[in-house]
Protein backbone atom coordinates (compact mmCIF):
# COMPACT_ATOMS: atom_id res chain seq x y z
CA UNK A 1 0.00 0.00 0.00
CA UNK A 2 2.94 2.57 0.47
CA UNK A 3 3.22 1.80 -2.86
CA UNK A 4 0.15 2.88 -3.97
CA UNK A 5 0.07 5.90 -1.98
CA UNK A 6 3.99 6.67 -3.95
CA UNK A 7 1.77 5.83 -7.16
CA UNK A 8 -0.71 8.19 -6.20
CA UNK A 9 1.69 10.96 -5.06
CA UNK A 10 3.59 10.64 -8.90
CA UNK A 11 -0.12 11.23 -10.24
CA UNK A 12 -0.45 14.51 -8.49
CA UNK A 13 3.26 15.55 -9.49
CA UNK A 14 2.43 15.47 -13.00
CA UNK A 15 -1.40 16.73 -12.70
CA UNK A 16 -0.69 19.95 -10.74
CA UNK A 17 2.06 21.53 -12.99
CA UNK A 18 -0.24 20.66 -15.93
CA UNK A 19 -3.57 21.84 -14.17
CA UNK A 20 -1.43 25.59 -12.96
CA UNK A 21 -0.42 26.48 -16.65
CA UNK A 22 -3.78 25.79 -17.64
CA UNK A 23 -5.45 28.11 -14.57
CA UNK A 24 -2.84 30.74 -15.80
CA UNK A 25 -4.55 30.42 -19.22
CA UNK A 26 -7.67 30.60 -18.74
CA UNK A 27 -7.36 33.28 -15.82
CA UNK A 28 -4.91 35.54 -17.74
CA UNK A 29 -5.82 34.85 -21.01
CA UNK A 30 -4.50 37.40 -23.95
CA UNK A 31 -6.29 40.71 -23.35
CA UNK A 32 -6.71 41.05 -27.27
CA UNK A 33 -9.28 38.36 -26.84
CA UNK A 34 -11.87 40.91 -25.38
CA UNK A 35 -11.50 43.53 -27.63
CA UNK A 36 -14.74 43.85 -29.68
CA UNK A 37 -14.49 43.95 -33.39
CA UNK A 38 -14.22 48.12 -33.61
CA UNK A 39 -12.00 47.80 -31.03
CA UNK A 40 -9.70 45.92 -32.77
CA UNK A 41 -9.77 47.70 -36.08
CA UNK A 42 -9.21 51.26 -34.49
CA UNK A 43 -5.61 49.82 -32.57
CA UNK A 44 -4.62 47.48 -35.64
CA UNK A 45 -5.88 49.19 -38.71
CA UNK A 46 -3.43 52.20 -39.24
CA UNK A 47 -0.72 49.01 -39.24
CA UNK A 48 -2.50 46.88 -41.43
CA UNK A 49 -3.78 46.71 -44.93
CA UNK A 50 -8.06 46.91 -44.24
CA UNK A 51 -10.44 46.28 -41.74
CA UNK A 52 -11.47 42.49 -43.20
CA UNK A 53 -7.75 41.47 -42.75
CA UNK A 54 -7.56 42.41 -39.81
CA UNK A 55 -11.07 41.37 -38.51
CA UNK A 56 -10.11 38.16 -39.83
CA UNK A 57 -6.78 38.22 -38.21
CA UNK A 58 -8.09 38.67 -34.89
CA UNK A 59 -10.93 36.24 -35.46
CA UNK A 60 -8.69 33.32 -36.55
CA UNK A 61 -6.80 33.90 -33.20
CA UNK A 62 -9.26 33.89 -31.07
CA UNK A 63 -10.71 31.12 -32.77
CA UNK A 64 -7.78 29.40 -32.53
CA UNK A 65 -7.21 30.00 -28.65
CA UNK A 66 -10.61 29.27 -28.03
CA UNK A 67 -10.34 26.02 -29.48
CA UNK A 68 -6.45 25.13 -27.30
CA UNK A 69 -8.64 26.04 -24.31
CA UNK A 70 -11.13 23.48 -24.90
CA UNK A 71 -8.60 21.28 -25.85
CA UNK A 72 -6.69 21.49 -22.54
CA UNK A 73 -9.55 21.31 -20.67
CA UNK A 74 -10.59 18.05 -22.44
CA UNK A 75 -6.58 16.87 -22.04
CA UNK A 76 -7.10 17.31 -18.54
CA UNK A 77 -10.09 15.53 -17.82
CA UNK A 78 -8.64 12.59 -19.23
CA UNK A 79 -5.38 12.98 -17.62
CA UNK A 80 -7.01 12.73 -14.35
CA UNK A 81 -9.22 9.54 -15.31
CA UNK A 82 -6.40 8.23 -16.67
CA UNK A 83 -4.84 9.03 -13.34
CA UNK A 84 -6.92 7.18 -11.63
CA UNK A 85 -7.74 4.34 -13.82
CA UNK A 86 -3.65 3.76 -13.45
CA UNK A 87 -3.87 3.76 -9.63
CA UNK A 88 -7.08 1.65 -9.48
CA UNK A 89 -4.51 -1.25 -11.28
CA UNK A 90 -1.54 -0.89 -9.18
CA UNK A 91 -0.51 -3.69 -6.76
CA UNK A 92 -1.92 -3.35 -3.37
CA UNK A 93 0.32 -5.24 -1.21
CA UNK A 94 -1.42 -4.99 1.77
CA UNK A 95 -4.91 -5.28 0.57
CA UNK A 96 -3.49 -8.58 -1.23
CA UNK A 97 -1.83 -9.59 1.56
CA UNK A 98 -5.53 -9.39 3.49
CA UNK A 99 -7.23 -11.52 1.10
CA UNK A 100 -5.04 -14.22 1.16
CA UNK A 101 -5.03 -13.53 5.11
CA UNK A 102 -9.23 -14.14 4.97
CA UNK A 103 -8.82 -16.84 2.61
CA UNK A 104 -6.38 -18.61 5.17
CA UNK A 105 -9.02 -18.03 7.70
CA UNK A 106 -11.69 -19.84 5.96
CA UNK A 107 -14.66 -17.62 6.82
CA UNK A 108 -17.03 -19.81 6.41
CA UNK A 109 -19.94 -17.75 7.48
CA UNK A 110 -19.36 -15.50 5.28
CA UNK A 111 -19.10 -12.59 8.11
CA UNK A 112 -16.74 -10.48 6.53
CA UNK A 113 -18.51 -9.57 3.57
CA UNK A 114 -16.68 -6.01 2.23
CA UNK A 115 -13.26 -6.61 1.72
CA UNK A 116 -12.71 -6.54 -1.80
CA UNK A 117 -9.40 -6.66 -3.81
CA UNK A 118 -11.01 -4.31 -6.75
CA UNK A 119 -10.57 -1.42 -4.01
CA UNK A 120 -7.45 0.45 -4.18
CA UNK A 121 -7.01 0.28 -0.66
CA UNK A 122 -8.03 -1.22 2.44
CA UNK A 123 -7.87 1.53 4.67
CA UNK A 124 -11.00 3.26 2.55
CA UNK A 125 -13.89 1.26 3.74
CA UNK A 126 -12.87 -2.14 4.66
CA UNK A 127 -14.65 -3.53 7.94
CA UNK A 128 -12.28 -4.45 11.21
CA UNK A 129 -9.54 -2.55 9.81
CA UNK A 130 -8.15 0.42 11.37
CA UNK A 131 -5.32 2.64 9.64
CA UNK A 132 -2.82 5.25 10.49
CA UNK A 133 -1.21 7.20 7.14
CA UNK A 134 -2.46 4.70 5.01
CA UNK A 135 -1.03 1.95 6.19
CA UNK A 136 -2.81 -1.19 8.35
CA UNK A 137 -2.34 -0.75 12.01
CA UNK A 138 -4.64 -3.13 14.12
CA UNK A 139 -7.20 -5.82 12.70
CA UNK A 140 -10.13 -6.53 14.89
CA UNK A 141 -11.35 -10.30 13.50
CA UNK A 142 -12.10 -12.22 16.64
CA UNK A 143 -15.93 -13.82 17.08
CA UNK A 144 -15.93 -14.19 13.64
CA UNK A 145 -16.27 -18.78 13.39
CA UNK A 146 -13.01 -18.53 11.64
CA UNK A 147 -12.40 -22.56 11.56
CA UNK A 148 -8.83 -21.65 9.39
CA UNK A 149 -5.06 -21.18 9.78
CA UNK A 150 -3.20 -17.94 9.97
CA UNK A 151 -1.40 -16.83 6.98
CA UNK A 152 2.14 -16.04 6.60
CA UNK A 153 1.00 -13.11 4.44
CA UNK A 154 0.34 -11.55 8.05
CA UNK A 155 4.11 -10.56 8.03
CA UNK A 156 3.25 -8.21 4.75
CA UNK A 157 1.20 -5.78 6.75
CA UNK A 158 5.08 -4.09 8.11
CA UNK A 159 3.56 -1.60 10.50
CA UNK A 160 1.07 -3.65 12.14
CA UNK A 161 0.55 -3.13 16.07
CA UNK A 162 -2.35 -5.53 16.98
CA UNK A 163 -3.94 -8.29 16.16
CA UNK A 164 -7.42 -9.51 17.88
CA UNK A 165 -8.29 -13.32 16.75
CA UNK A 166 -9.99 -14.19 19.56
CA UNK A 167 -12.96 -15.98 19.89
CA UNK A 168 -12.82 -18.16 16.88
CA UNK A 169 -12.27 -21.75 15.60
CA UNK A 170 -8.22 -21.59 14.33
CA UNK A 171 -6.34 -24.17 14.67
CA UNK A 172 -2.79 -25.74 14.15
CA UNK A 173 0.75 -25.09 15.64
CA UNK A 174 1.45 -21.24 16.33
CA UNK A 175 3.87 -20.34 13.16
CA UNK A 176 6.85 -19.12 13.55
CA UNK A 177 6.56 -16.13 11.60
CA UNK A 178 4.49 -14.31 14.09
CA UNK A 179 7.88 -13.91 15.48
CA UNK A 180 9.24 -11.51 12.74
CA UNK A 181 6.45 -9.25 13.31
CA UNK A 182 8.72 -7.01 16.03
CA UNK A 183 6.33 -4.34 15.73
CA UNK A 184 3.22 -6.11 17.32
CA UNK A 185 2.03 -4.64 20.33
CA UNK A 186 -0.91 -6.63 21.27
CA UNK A 187 -1.56 -10.23 19.98
CA UNK A 188 -4.35 -12.15 21.50
CA UNK A 189 -5.52 -15.35 19.88
CA UNK A 190 -7.59 -16.90 23.02
CA UNK A 191 -10.11 -19.05 23.14
CA UNK A 192 -8.86 -21.38 19.54
CA UNK A 193 -7.76 -24.43 19.20
CA UNK A 194 -4.21 -24.04 18.98
CA UNK A 195 -1.88 -26.97 19.35
CA UNK A 196 2.10 -27.24 20.55
CA UNK A 197 4.66 -25.15 22.01
CA UNK A 198 4.90 -21.60 21.82
CA UNK A 199 7.55 -20.71 19.01
CA UNK A 200 11.04 -19.68 20.89
CA UNK A 201 11.25 -16.94 18.30
CA UNK A 202 8.48 -15.22 19.89
CA UNK A 203 10.94 -13.67 22.38
CA UNK A 204 11.91 -11.34 19.50
CA UNK A 205 8.69 -9.77 19.64
CA UNK A 206 10.39 -6.61 21.91
CA UNK A 207 7.29 -4.22 21.36
CA UNK A 208 4.93 -6.62 22.66
CA UNK A 209 2.64 -5.57 25.42
CA UNK A 210 -0.40 -7.51 25.65
CA UNK A 211 -0.19 -11.13 24.55
CA UNK A 212 -3.20 -13.58 25.50
CA UNK A 213 -3.28 -17.25 24.42
CA UNK A 214 -5.42 -18.79 27.18
CA UNK A 215 -8.05 -21.55 26.50
CA UNK A 216 -6.19 -22.89 23.76
CA UNK A 217 -4.18 -26.63 23.53
CA UNK A 218 -0.75 -25.64 24.07
CA UNK A 219 2.06 -27.18 25.98
CA UNK A 220 5.71 -27.02 26.13
CA UNK A 221 8.04 -24.28 27.71
CA UNK A 222 7.34 -20.77 27.42
CA UNK A 223 10.31 -18.48 26.02
CA UNK A 224 11.69 -16.73 28.95
CA UNK A 225 11.29 -13.39 27.04
CA UNK A 226 7.45 -13.44 27.05
CA UNK A 227 7.61 -13.37 30.95
CA UNK A 228 8.92 -9.71 30.37
CA UNK A 229 5.12 -9.27 28.65
CA UNK A 230 2.98 -6.29 30.62
CA UNK A 231 -0.45 -8.74 30.22
CA UNK A 232 0.66 -11.97 29.78
CA UNK A 233 -1.91 -14.63 29.54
Amino acid sequence: MLGGSLHHSLHFIIIIPFFNCFLILLVLPPPFLFFSEAEVTAQVMPKSGGKRVVYECWWEIKSSYQFGAKLMIKCFILLILSSFSLSSKEPDVEGEALMEILRTLNDTGGRITDWNDHFVSPCFSWSHVTCRNGNVMSLMLDSNGFSGKLSPSLTKLKFLLSLELQNNNLSGALPDFIGSMVHLQSLNLANNKFSGSIPVNWGHLSNLKHLDLSSNDLAGKIPMQLFSVATFK
